[in-house]
């Protein structure tokens, strides 16, 4: 049976690099294989509007109208991801066909019912009504109201479908856990693979809440890198600012950003710069977490070469002004700092992840 493998990490935090490093074991194959995408990322889980949207609702505050709304959203936001190709996410209509709308109707069979009927999620409008009108006009004359407005306006739906949901909290997880292990299974691969390897199915943020709702086999590989990389890279090599920009800003928020997480067998956490310096130990780590064999890595360094990531680490020395910033990380998030066993200023020209 082909094993599923989640790689993912914080914006900057370097989980390409892992992505790189599984991929050179023959028995490994990142999903979808498709030459036309170079990058893709698994986000319909938690898209808006998604599972973990659709989950959450259904297990705070839940009701009849409620659930309606959170089921038609789920649909709404399963159909834009078919029919839509967005850059490097989503065309599952491309990639997958009518097999991915199919579990998408299977897993809302299992957790919902459809009504016959209408509520105030589907009122869209009104209109007036002439039928309507002559009857008012009608019982006016007969009941001689000939003052009381006549005119009468009926509330106009739209055409979709009404659907009630109330899932007990362990139906709602093993329709879950079935519909994400159905969609882990719709990717192909090639003959003597064992792994699939799936980009950013989850957030670090989201794994103790919502990794109940997963296939209970897959295995999560969760990527940090040193803070202070991670700041010099938003604010200098970036056209995009994820992160604010000052010093103090982004340490309120990358405190809050970066999470715990609790004791899961399933997932495995990495630091960006042990894949460098502790090259040999990573490789060993993940051998022994994830079961592959060392005789499969049969394309070693040729996706990530650690002589040539090397310049992606401590980016912060590079500049006076960059080191200088740096010293607030080192006393408010040293835990986030990492321990380089020996300090060297990279090649800012050999800076991979620049985009600036």
């Amino acid at each position: 049976m082909i094993k599923n493998i989640a790689v993912t990490g914080y914006y900057w935090s370097g989980s390409s690099a892992v992505l790189d490093l599984l991929s050179e074991y023959e028995s490994v194959c990142s999903v979808p294989i498709n030459r036309d995408w170079k990058d893709y990322e698994h986000v319909l889980f938690y898209y808006r509007g998604g599972l973990f949207d659709l989950c959450n609702h259904l297990m705070h505050g839940n009701t009849v109208v409620g659930s309606d709304y959170a089921v038609n959203v789920f649909l709404d936001s399963m159909e834009r991801l078919y029919y839509n190709r967005f850059v490097w996410f989503g065309s599952y209509k491309n990639l997958i066909g009518e097999d991915f709308l199919k579990i998408v109707e299977d897993f809302i069979k299992e957790i919902a019912v459809e009504f016959q009927g209408r509520n105030l999620n589907h009122a869209v409008g009104t209109a007036f009504s002439a039928l309507e009108t002559i009857k008012k006009i009608r019982y006016n004359f007969l009941h001689r109201k000939f003052f009381d407005n006549p005119f009468v306006k009926k509330t106009i739906f739209d055409d979709k479908k009404v659907y009630i949901s109330l899932p007990k909290k362990d139906e709602l997880i093993n329709a879950s856990q079935r519909f994400t292990k159905s969609y882990l299974n719709l990717f192909n691969v090639t003959k003597g693979v064992d792994y699939r390897l799936f980009d950013h199915l989850i957030w670090p943020q989201q794994i103790n809440e919502f990794s109940k709702y997963l296939d209970p086999d897959l295995k999560m590989v969760v990527v940090q890198r040193d803070v202070r990389d991670v700041y010099i890279s938003n604010k200098y090599l970036s056209r995009v600012h994820f992160f604010p920009t000052k010093v103090d800003e982004f340490i309120e928020l990358y405190k809050k950003i970066v999470t715990s997480i609790n004791n899961n067998p399933n997932v495995i956490i990495v630091n960006f710069e042990d894949l460098i310096y502790k090259y040999d130990e990573v490789e060993k780590m993940f051998e022994k977490q994830l079961g592959l064999i060392h005789n499969a890595h049969i394309n070693r360094n040729k996706y990530f070469n650690p002589t040539r990531s090397i310049d992606n680490t401590q980016v912060y020395r590079c500049k006076n002004e960059w080191l200088e910033e740096s010293v607030a990380f080192e006393v408010k998030l040293p835990f986030l700092c990492y321990q380089f066993p020996f300090e060297r200023v990279p090649d800012i020209n050999k800076i991979m992840d620049r985009t600036a």
